[in-house]
């Protein structure tokens, strides 16, 4: 399979036309990227159904999940997004001047589970306990969330963080409070904690695996233009699933082993692998990448025999809007953190009063 398959100046254009797509992505000095389940609950129940999940779902159930994503924003002041952290140490754990980072979980309803926004040296959290508890749909959770509510309402001052967050308000907090309190936790719980820098590339060994990846893939992947409508275009990608990734495995392992600190990585193909064709679609506005789509139950050898589906997204925003601090935001000092931790420890389980 390969640039043949579909006509040589047909193929080489989308190729190109793709290509460039890619490239497009982080050039400007902001970049969302949005990842979605687009399962209908229908779906969801079938695949649960069939044996794929642990427990049947419920269509209730489903319609929660159903629509499930999550969204990581980068903005930068400066440089554009794909160079701004290529300045930054191994050791660093700021942000680049001017660069701020935003993360959101949402439930099928869109309504956040999860919010992070970075900027600088200040992380801002929100935690959505209310529609944790709803998508969980577990009444011990809310129960239990109820009484920690009100075990806090007597508890003192320097808890008014941990009640912001049992709130679902904003907690403010800096980066060096922030490392002291995971340390702190690693300390208590004998845990390994993170590791203090995560491994990094030189330009020769990016440009080794990159140049490792687009080979496979030129000699794996077949491009088909399935042409425009409303100014976007699509593009269709097939390839043969358990060769794309054998030939994937044998072109980047040698490298990525030779990476410091990288630990343990995979060294066999993954055996439920079908042999058949998997495809997926690519969608380009204006020449730049806006969204891919992909069924992941075709990787599944069950699922695809039993024609189950489990479509998924990532949607690109090279326009996204400016991520600012969040207003009235709880801070979360070094002095508050000591006095949370000294109570903590001292309360022997039990909440703290004033």
């Amino acid at each position: 399979m390969g640039i043949a398959a579909c006509g040589t100046a047909k193929q080489l254009s989308a190729a190109e036309q793709v290509s460039t797509a890619f490239d497009k992505l982080g050039a400007g000095k902001s970049l969302s990227v949005a990842f979605s389940l687009d399962a209908t609950p229908a779906q969801l129940v079938a695949l649960s159904t069939d044996g794929n999940l642990a427990d049947k779902l419920k269509l209730t159930d489903a319609r929660k999940l159903s629509g499930l994503g999550a969204t990581v924003t980068v903005t930068s002041a400066g440089k554009p997004v794909k160079d701004v952290f290529k300045a930054a140490g191994a050791n660093s754990t700021a942000l680049p001047q001017g660069v701020a980072v935003s993360f959101e979980v949402h439930a099928g309803d869109k309504k956040p589970l999860v919010e992070v926004r970075e900027l600088g040296s200040k992380a801002y959290l929100r935690v959505g306990l209310d529609e944790m508890a709803a998508l969980s749909g577990d009444k011990s959770f809310t129960q239990s969330l109820s009484d920690m509510r009100s075990g806090m309402a007597d508890a003192p001052a320097e808890f008014a963080p941990m009640k912001a967050l049992l709130e679902d308000k904003w907690v403010a907090v800096d980066a060096a409070t922030l490392q002291k309190f995971g340390q702190q936790a690693q300390k208590s719980t004998g845990a390994a904690g993170v590791p203090s820098s995560m491994p990094t590339l030189d330009s020769a060994t990016q440009t080794q695996l990159g140049d490792a990846v687009v080979a496979v893939l030129k000699r794996d992947l077949t491009l088909t233009d399935k042409g425009t409508t409303d100014g976007v275009q699509e593009i269709d990608v097939q390839a043969p699933a358990k060769q794309l990734a054998t030939d994937l495995e044998k072109a980047v392992l040698p490298i990525v082993k030779k990476l410091p600190g990288i630990g343990n990585v995979p060294t066999s193909t993954p055996t439920d692998l079908p042999n058949g064709t998997a495809d997926a679609q690519l969608f380009l506005k204006d020449g730049s990448l806006s969204r891919v789509s992909l069924d992941l139950a075709q990787l599944d050898a069950s699922s695809a025999k039993k024609n189950e589906h489990l479509p998924v997204s990532l949607s690109f925003d090279g326009a996204a809007p400016a991520i600012t601090a969040p207003a009235g935001a709880v801070e979360l000092t070094p002095e508050v953190l000591d006095a949370m931790m000294s109570s903590m420890g001292g309360a022997n389980g039990s909440m703290p009063s004033s």
